[in-house]
């Protein structure tokens, strides 16, 4: 399961995913094959299992840090 994130210094930029918008929710497959991310508020943050963060900004965006 992805891991949230409450706090990261990172730098983002939007990712390249393909997202499903589902009443302000949104879930997508990162390209590590990690399955099944969702965040559900803007600004939400996951960590994924191979170290990448996302964050919900009414589209998604990554840090590769």
């Amino acid at each position: 399961m992805a891991e949230y994130v409450y706090e990261h210094d990172g730098e983002f930029e939007q990712a390249d995913v393909d997202f499903n918008w589902t009443a302000g929710e949104v879930s997508f497959e990162c390209p590590c094959g990690r399955r099944e991310i969702i965040l559900a508020e803007g600004g939400d943050m996951k960590r994924c299992d191979c170290g990448k963060v996302y964050r919900l900004c009414h589209y998604v965006e990554v840090s590769n840090e």
